[in-house]
Formats: structure tokens, sequence, C-alpha cells
């Protein structure tokens, strides 16, 4: 809370109290000012560099102008001191309007809205040219999975994988030939948003809006629809929700093909959420935790290997 205080009066909000809104990679705050809403964002320390995030900001500032509903980046990063003093970088962003739609609550016609809005938000990514000193990840097998990946953890975090690494490998493996599938089918590389779960969608009237980019990375388009897919697989309509997703987004009928494909990334992306709990083993809400966490999600997957569902 000190950080994220120190961060509003540096960018002039000041006597401004902050109020917690989660605590996951990032602290997330919500503050108001004059009746102006904004998110104060303080980062975990080490895990992105400065650059990484002044990067994600030029992607929202694009996506603006080229019409997309975003989070307006407010101010310059500020860089405060935490209560140990290990440094943080904080940014701050206007506040969206729009509501997420729980997981029970999500219908088919939910989905189509925002396959279309995914298509579109693709597009205007299309056309983002970077500017000199951009840097973002790419998600391709060695992005998501090897040694250089954002998800890489400690040795520490290494040691927790161990027990789940061979169903890792194996999703690893048929997430390889998915990718060679959207190679050969023409698809190209992109900057993605990586991290389209149901709440980082806010619908407002017939218009999706997308937040939290602090995944953003270069990656296969088909790869956006992973997320969502993964938190609807408990809806009772998830087959629907998935043919309505995916043709919303393609304008095209689901074939099986595709069908086992989104299986795989969905797989993919639960794969990569177990390297992130074992890169944040020491972070509040896992310590002590991740074992067990580790423990259910490769059950999980031991079940996708098994039945290429997720």
């Amino acid at each position: 809370m000190n950080a994220a205080r120190a961060a509003l009066t540096a960018w002039g909000w000041h006597d401004v109290e902050p109020r917690l809104l989660g605590l996951r990679s990032n602290a997330v705050y919500r503050a108001e000012r004059g009746g102006q809403q904004a998110v104060v964002r303080v980062h975990w320390p080490g895990r992105k560099s400065s650059v990484r995030i002044e990067s994600e900001l030029a992607v929202l500032d694009d996506l603006i102008r080229r019409g997309i509903s975003v989070p307006k980046p407010l101010a310059e990063p500020v860089r405060v001191a935490l209560t140990d003093r290990t440094p943080a970088l904080c940014t701050l962003l206007a506040w969206q309007d729009g509501e997420s739609v729980a997981v029970d609550c999500f219908t088919p016609e939910h989905a189509s809205t925002a396959g279309k809005a995914i298509a579109a938000l693709h597009v205007a990514a299309r056309a983002f040219d970077p500017p000199a000193g951009f840097d973002r990840p790419t998600l391709d097998i060695e992005g998501l999975f090897g040694a250089n990946s954002p998800y890489q953890p400690d040795a520490a975090g290494q040691a927790l994988l161990e027990p789940v690494q061979d169903v890792l490998d194996a999703v690893i493996e048929r997430t390889k030939a998915v990718f060679d599938r959207q190679r050969a089918s023409g698809a190209v590389m992109q900057l993605i948003h990586a991290d389209l779960k149901p709440d980082n969608l806010l619908f407002d009237a017939d218009r999706v809006g997308f937040l939290d980019f602090d995944d953003c990375a270069w990656g296969w388009p088909l790869y956006d629809l992973a997320p969502m897919l993964l938190f609807l697989r408990a809806n009772p309509a998830y087959a629907e929700i998935k043919t309505a997703l995916w043709e919303g987004f393609s304008g095209r009928a689901l074939d099986a093909v595709i069908g086992a494909d989104l299986e795989t990334l969905a797989a993919a992306r639960y794969a990569t959420s177990c390297r992130w709990v074992a890169m944040y083993h020491d972070h509040p809400s896992y310590r002590g935790k991740a074992p067990g966490i580790l423990a259910g999600r490769a059950s999980e997957l031991r079940r996708y290997v098994d039945k290429g569902a997720i």
C-alpha cells in the first residue's frame, strides 16, 4: 500500500488513498481523484524490465488510437521503494468501464461476441509498428517452456516442477505439433494479449474491452483463445462456447483439427500456469501452497493427455 501511495504522490495524486483490488504478479489498486478513476499497478520486483513495461504501455497507446477499448496509460512509470527498500516500478492506467462475466454465467453469445472482438484486436495489433527498443517476449515453444521464457522459475521453483515434469513434457510435444500446423497453414506470429481469460474482458453494451496486457507478447493468434477455454472448461455449455468463440473469431465452422488444437493450447496455457506458480513460489499467495497447486494441475493435465480434452 505504501508503494502505491508513493507512486500516486509522484504522479501528483496527493492525499489519495488507494484501494487494493488484487495481488498476483502485480499488486493492483484503484484510486480516485476529483471524479477521475485510475488503476495503479505495483510490479513485482525483478520479474519484468522497465523496457518491457514501457513497451506494454506503447502497445496500449497504439491500440487506443486504432479504436480498441483498452486501459489508457495516464503517466510515465515511476520507481518507488517497497517496505524492505526493494525498488519497484509502478504504472498508472485509466479505469475502464464495463462488466466481466462470471464463468458460470458465460454463454455462447458472450463467446461469439468475444471472438469477434479478439479478431478485431488482432487486426489492430498487426498494424502496430514497434518503436526502437521495443521488447516483449515471444511465446513460441522456447518462449513458453524454455530457459529464457518469461515463466522460467528459479532453482527452487524448478525443483517444485520435477514431480510433474513428465506431464508437462507430454503437453509440450503436442503444443509443438499445433504450432507446426499453424506455421504450415500460413498463420503468422504477431502481438497477442496472451491472457484473455474471462475476467480480462469487459462487456459494455455491444462493445468488448480488454484488461491486463501485462503478458502481451509475440505469439500465434490461435493461442489467444486458449486462456478463455481453459477457464471456461467447467461451464456446462463449454462445447457450445468453444464453437461460438472459434466461429466469432474466424468466421469459419469449427472442424475436428482446430477443435483438438484448441484443447491442446488450453492445456499448454495450463502447463505455463504451472511454471508461473513455480516462478512465484515465494509470492504471499503461493508460499507453502505451490506443491499442492502443482499436483492438482498436473492431475488435470494427465487427464488431457489421456483423453485429448482439457
